[in-house]
């Protein structure tokens, strides 16, 4: 079984409900607390309606999933914090009380007050004490707020890779994570580098109130349980150079960039656009952000400043497994669509030259995406112009061939020629190219580049392929 980590969305949380219910089950603290919340003897009902609003907070927290490649079923998943990555909570002056203590002060129980009560204080009064002192002002770290695995999908690596997307994150930050650990947690999370910080102990009979633990069909006593808070260090920075962190884009409105290259500001020009200026809108994006089987668009951002350095769209194609190989004679489904159509009358001169990019794209599109087969595609990438040269376009390109290299599938790109040294250094290779000279459509416009007029010349539009690394 192949698996991805992608973004959560809000749809996914009835899953992460059935997830976290299944894998409670047999947990001694999470049973007793039910059990005194008039739930039947065995049963958990651990609902994450919780995470929802966390959904509209992308810079603050990063929920993630495990999916099936073949079948599309959500197998685990992980909430992460992010504290103080923007800032905001400057260090306490000297004698400065935390604005957070007064909410985290013990508080009295009622008069009233059931035994469950006190285990349930004697809990959160700890949780609060550890999260005032793990999540300081004056530095920022990440932290685990939920995570599961489906019982049925344990010890198959799925904790394991929910855990390094985010102790991945906290290297390149080179801050510290931290999880308040359950007792069955507890291994994996050791497994993954979290080391034990502090712990509380408590003998859940004391809290029963006569109640007994029924398991398997067998009265037996609930016993001690043990929290522990557990802490990892980030692994040392291999490079001085400020870091360039890749998050997976769950922005709401994706950037509109201009690229002065040959191609856009011909076709641009003709239609009444000064000269030198193009916008290349890419709102068409906005429903691809909702569909994380399909696509992966990511984005790299300043760790310092927040700004967004560049962005790459990913394509998924047939990882679901929907588009099966054709039988012998049977005609691709695409193929009408893809068909190259007569130009109206009425045509302008430039309509040509986007005629003839678009039907040979098309034509390469349906040979690299192929019906029974799955493999990655590029559909968009650029990087600020004042932020090119310093890996942002290497790490963008790198998070699509590591999947590549994952699901041991090919990746290609319908490049520009700004972006071909670009491709051929991530280990992509030109296995075809279309060759056009920009004049033959220009209908008598010259380009007017740093003052001067000049011809538009050839342009070589170039087809890449990036071939997975053998598994070792």
């Amino acid at each position: 079984m192949t698996f991805s980590i992608v973004p959560a969305v809000k749809e996914d949380v009835p899953r992460f409900t059935e997830i976290s219910t299944a894998a409670f089950t047999n947990d001694s603290n999470t049973l007793i607390k039910a059990q005194a919340d008039g739930l039947p003897m065995g049963t958990v009902d651990l609902r994450n309606d919780w995470w929802i609003p966390l959904f509209d907070l992308p810079e603050k927290c990063a929920i993630v999933k495990a999916v099936d490649d073949e079948t599309g079923k959500i197998l685990g998943m992980c909430g992460w914090g992010k504290w103080n990555f923007d800032g905001s909570k400057p260090a306490l002056a000297e004698g400065e009380e935390d604005p957070r203590a007064e909410d985290c002060r013990p508080k009295p129980l009622p008069a009233d007050h059931k035994p469950i009560d006190v285990l349930k204080k004697i809990c959160d009064d700890s949780m609060n004490e550890w999260q005032m002192k793990l999540n300081q002002y004056g530095r920022k770290n990440m932290y685990i707020f939920g995570i599961s695995v489906d019982p049925v999908e344990q010890g198959k690596g799925v904790g394991k890779a929910l855990l390094k997307f985010g102790t991945d994150m906290c290297d390149e930050h080179q801050c510290y994570a931290w999880v308040h650990s359950s007792m069955d947690g507890y291994p994996v999370f050791v497994k993954a580098g979290f080391k034990e910080v502090g712990k509380l102990e408590v003998n859940l009979d004391d809290y029963a109130d006569g109640v007994r633990w029924v398991k398997d069909g067998k009265e037996q006593d609930w016993g001690t349980y043990t929290f522990r808070n557990t802490t990892k260090s980030p692994c040392p920075s291999p490079s001085s150079r400020p870091s360039r962190k890749i998050f997976l884009a769950f922005q709401k409105s994706p950037p509109r960039l201009s690229r002065p290259t040959l191609t856009p500001l011909l076709k641009t020009t003709p239609m009444d656009s000064p000269m030198g200026t193009v916008e290349m809108s890419q709102d068409w994006w906005l429903p691809l952000i909702n569909q994380p089987e399909q696509y992966a668009i990511i984005k790299a951002v300043d760790d310092n400043s927040g700004k967004i350095l560049g962005m790459c769209g990913w394509g998924k194609w047939n990882f679901d497994g929907s588009k099966p190989a054709l039988a012998e004679g049977q005609e691709d489904p695409r193929a009408e669509s893809y068909r190259p159509k007569p130009l109206p009358a009425d045509h302008k001169t430039i309509d040509v030259l986007k005629k003839i990019v678009s039907d040979d794209r098309k034509k390469w599109e349906m040979d690299l995406n192929a019906r029974g087969g799955k493999n990655m595609y590029i559909f968009g990438i650029s990087v600020d112009p004042l932020e090119q040269r310093k890996g942002v376009g290497s790490a963008l390109l790198k998070f699509g061939t590591n999947m590549c290299d994952a699901h041991q599938c090919y990746a290609w790109v319908h490049s520009s020629m700004a972006g071909y040294p670009a491709f051929r250094k991530a280990g992509f290779k030109e296995i075809g190219r279309l060759e056009v000279n920009l004049d033959d459509y220009a209908d008598g416009v010259k380009w007017v580049n740093d003052g001067k007029e000049e011809d538009w010349g050839t342009y070589t539009f170039r087809y890449c392929k990036y071939e997975p690394k053998p598994r070792v």
